[in-house]
Order: C-alpha cells, then structure tokens, then sequence
C-alpha cells in the first residue's frame, strides 16, 4: 500500500529475479532532509508517537526505518530479513553522517490484549531507553488493563525464547513477532 510519506522516503527492496517478484522492503527515511523540507510533521513516526526536537536532537544525524513487509512466501526464511538488513548496512556504510536508525514497531491487533499487554510490559522491563522515552509518548496508548504481572515471572521473560513460548500458549502458536524478535537481538 502506498501513503502520502511515500514520495520522499527512500525504498530499499529485494528482488527475486528467477520468480520475477518482490521479497520484501523497507522504507527510509532521511530524518535532516525531511525537517528541512516539512518540519517534524513530515515524519511518518510522529503519526504514531508525540515528539519534539529534543529527541531528534537526541538521535542526530539519523534515519527513519519503517514500512517493512517480506513477502508471505518468503516470511518462513530468514536471508530476506538478512538481505534487506545487508541493503540498509551498505546504505549506512555509504552515509556515514547517518549514525542512528529508529522506527516504530507494530503489534498485530491478531495478538490478545493479555499478550500485547505482556510484551509491553516486558518490553519496558527489559528494553526500556529512559532517555528517549523522556522526550516521547505514544498517540495512541495500549489500554491500561488491570493485569499486573508478577516482577519475578517479568525478568525471567528476559530470555526472548522463553517470552516466546509464554505469548504462544496465550496466542496459540504467535510467540514474539519475528521482526520485533530480531530487533531486540542486534
């Protein structure tokens, strides 16, 4: 699908020749050219998060990364993942003023509200950046719920695979999203 930000991201994609057909792609863009050009506005993240020029500034001289698909056929193989990961590394190495990348991350509303609850929180626990989050908020917040997850089961879900497996037995079969899961591994 296409949207108004289209126009002056950059699109990065894999190509399978011998199927003639799209793998998968990403988006970016260039955070400095685009507040020259629209001002924070002209961000695609700032639809999702309220932000100011602290945390650009924070960021620097970075990249928006978003909008990543891979192909359906190709999802269950990791090399497309890679390849698209290898594409926004040679970019970087050929930007080098570019010296962060951040996006946003989606939670499929196919996952419960007691599984997107639990990520959060342990998400929070385990991956929090207290210094970004001073200068952002969400626009549109999970809903606070009235589970309160035991402190000591949250830092065990530490461990990406065992959260995992306890979001598939909540969501039979889900488990943590792929992209989400190799985020948290770079």
């Amino acid at each position: 699908d296409i949207d108004h930000f289209d126009h002056d991201y950059l699109h990065l994609f894999v190509w399978d020749r011998e199927n003639q057909c799209m793998v998968g792609a990403y988006r970016l863009g260039l955070v400095d050219q685009l507040l020259a050009k629209y001002g924070v506005e002209g961000l695609y993240s700032r639809t999702l998060f309220n932000y100011d020029q602290r945390f650009l500034d924070q960021m620097g001289k970075s990249i928006e990364m978003g909008r990543s698909v891979i192909a359906e056929q190709y999802q269950k193989s990791m090399s497309a993942l890679l390849l698209l990961w290898k594409g926004i590394a040679t970019f970087v190495h050929q930007h080098p003023e570019y010296t962060h990348l951040f996006g946003p991350v989606s939670i499929s509303n196919d996952y419960s509200h007691t599984a997107r609850q639990l990520l959060a929180q342990s998400m929070t626990l385990h991956h929090y950046d207290n210094d970004c989050a001073e200068y952002v908020t969400p626009s549109n917040p999970l809903p606070e719920t009235n589970l309160n997850w035991n402190t000591s089961m949250l830092t065990a879900l530490g461990d990406l695979q065992l959260l995992s497996r306890v979001i598939a037995r909540i969501d039979e079969g889900k488990g943590v999203p792929v992209l989400l899961r190799q985020y948290l591994r770079l």
